[in-house]
């Protein structure tokens, strides 16, 4: 009888652990594109600041989209959702590191390029405003990306770290 209780319970936990997985992997997902939410992003880059400095420098990406509104207001919000799915999925596959691209809000992206120096991170922020504007060319919608980099030596103690701030249009 206890052994038979005690596999009871040892099913019911593994089943609770199963679906406590889930639904940490759902919450800390955005739900449209799939991408790693805001939260769970800055976790991410927190976990890699404290191991990668040292090496190279660290280089974040914050890539903003203009134009929904009226994407949204025009063509309905179905067509606005599949357009963000494709800039998320256009940006995930330019990187060498596709679990370090977030969706920090509602038209931001984030990318998160460790141990990259500055001829790397250039090559590959290229890479990413070419497939955008690829993909804006071929769904021919007026939206505008702005991608703002800040790219660090060391770990940021202050404003007056040893950052440099780049803006691309």
């Amino acid at each position: 009888m206890r052994t038979a209780v005690l596999m009871m319970v040892a099913y019911a936990l593994s089943h609770l652990k199963a679906m406590f997985d889930q639904v940490s992997e759902l919450a800390s997902r955005d739900f449209l594109t799939g991408l790693p939410n805001g939260r769970t992003f800055y976790n991410l880059a927190g976990r890699q600041m404290e191991r990668a400095f040292g090496l190279e420098p660290m280089t974040f990406a914050f890539i903003d989209v203009e134009g929904f509104k009226w994407i949204n207001h025009r063509f309905g919000y179905a067509t606005g959702d599949q357009m963000l799915c494709t800039i998320a999925h256009a940006i995930r596959e330019s990187v060498s590191r596709p679990k370090l691209v977030g969706r920090i809000a509602g038209t931001a992206f984030a990318v998160l390029l460790p141990n990259a120096a500055s001829e790397k991170a250039r090559f590959v922020l290229e890479k990413i405003q070419s497939r955008l504007k690829d993909e804006r060319k071929r769904y021919a919608q007026p939206v505008t990306f702005f991608i703002s980099v800040l790219a660090c030596a060391k770990v940021p103690q202050s404003s007056r770290s040893s950052c440099i701030k780049l803006n691309f249009a």
